[in-house]
């Protein structure tokens, strides 16, 4: 009785070398078909960037991507370039880069990564011939329509440079690192960004010398989803009669000299600027000096006034003064300091 009963019991159990053998086998047609499908959207995609590169083509407006590849499997998918190159003959404009990769999750593809490597040759209209090198550029776009919900774009080892004769180059800009974002706050747009190490060379600044700084801003536009979202020979229009607010802007000298403003801003129907703008500072006699360099044809009120300021807060105290803009015209109480053009 027991020796039947237990080989009925073995006869119960269950195969788990069946179970393993059949879970093999459908890993194995998984993986194959996933393989194809991945295969075949590349290949779909592939498809697709010749007919836009084609479509730009065609336009007047060419962008190449050469030696093109669909890259990342299995779980990636994206676009690799030994080079890129973009011209729209009618505007003069031409820009070239190095290799470009990209790169999407396949379960998150509306969230695109990019990296490109220098150096980037700019010529166009009214602009000196740049050379641009960096160590490090790359980008990241969280699509959406009509606009990205977020863009963001940083660069470390940034150099920028004229081309003012056949292999000759003048440094222009240079920044450690620099960075710059766009993100939808429902209809309206912020805009951020920072940079360190920011130097500007006085040979682009004839007349001005800007010291060694570093930089950030954080500003938000009004009903700027739809501005950005239009035609760009259409926005400076549409920015006519729009709000917006500095939350925050940020400059900070090496020499010593801090210099935050805050505030709302607004363009009439006319394109001049209005505004009432906090400026708050810190060792204004030091900032004094660095904005004389930087605007001298400013100097005699700008000295004065942040030396003023900076006494009567004390030594090593913040200072604050209020900037009032209307019409475009500049001035600090019943001190008139300058002109902003219209857009």
């Amino acid at each position: 009785m027991t020796s039947t009963h237990n080989g009925g019991d073995l006869a119960r159990k269950p195969n788990f070398a069946r179970r393993i053998k059949w879970l093999g086998i459908f890993t194995l047609l998984a993986m194959l078909a996933w393989t194809g499908a991945w295969f075949w959207l590349a290949d779909l995609g592939e498809n697709k960037v010749d007919e836009a590169l084609a479509k730009t083509a065609a336009q007047g407006r060419p962008v190449a991507c050469d030696n093109r590849s669909i890259q990342g499997y299995p779980f990636r998918f994206g676009l690799f370039c030994d080079s890129v190159r973009f011209e729209d003959p009618t505007r003069g404009v031409r820009v070239s880069a190095s290799a470009l990769r990209t790169a999407a999750q396949v379960y998150n593809p509306w969230h695109l990564i990019a990296e490109l490597e220098g150096p980037a040759l700019i010529d166009a209209p009214g602009l000196q011939p740049l050379e641009i090198h960096w160590s490090l550029l790359h980008a990241s776009v969280r699509a959406n329509k009509p606009l990205p919900d977020r863009v963001s774009v940083e660069g470390k080892g940034l150099d920028v440079g004229l081309r003012i004769e056949a292999g000759a180059l003048a440094r222009a800009i240079a920044a450690d690192y620099a960075a710059g974002h766009m993100r939808r706050e429902d209809k309206d747009v912020a805009f951020a960004g920072e940079a360190g190490g920011l130097s500007i060379d006085p040979a682009i600044t004839p007349g001005r010398t800007i010291p060694l700084l570093s930089a950030s801003y954080d500003v938000l536009l009004k009903d700027g989803v739809r501005i950005i979202a239009a035609k760009p020979k259409d926005i400076p229009a549409a920015l006519r009669g729009q709000r917006g607010e500095i939350r925050s802007a940020v400059v900070i000298f090496d020499e010593g000299g801090e210099a935050r403003v805050a505030g709302p801003v607004s363009l009439d129907s006319t394109g001049l600027l209005d505004g009432d703008i906090t400026v708050t500072f810190k060792d204004g006699d030091k900032l004094g000096q660095a904005l004389a360099r930087a605007i001298p044809e400013a100097a005699s009120v700008i000295k004065p006034a942040l030396s003023a300021a900076a006494l009567a807060a004390g030594k090593d105290k913040e200072a604050s003064l209020i900037l009032t803009i209307r019409k475009g015209r500049i001035s600090a109480g019943f001190i008139p300091i300058g002109n902003i053009p219209a857009l």
